[in-house]
């Protein structure tokens, strides 16, 4: 978990003209799905 988080920051920390288009929508797909866990384990607790 922590080396995804550490991955997602560094990708975030590249120059936008450096991101391609597939990083940035493979980025966007991980965090929906990294939102959508979260929810779903705040309402299992």
């Amino acid at each position: 978990m922590f080396n995804y988080l550490t991955r997602i920051n560094k990708i975030m920390k590249k120059p936008m003209n450096k991101l391609s288009f597939g990083e940035g929508y493979s980025l966007g797909l991980y965090y929906f799905m990294f939102i959508f866990i979260l929810q779903i384990l705040i309402r299992v607790m």
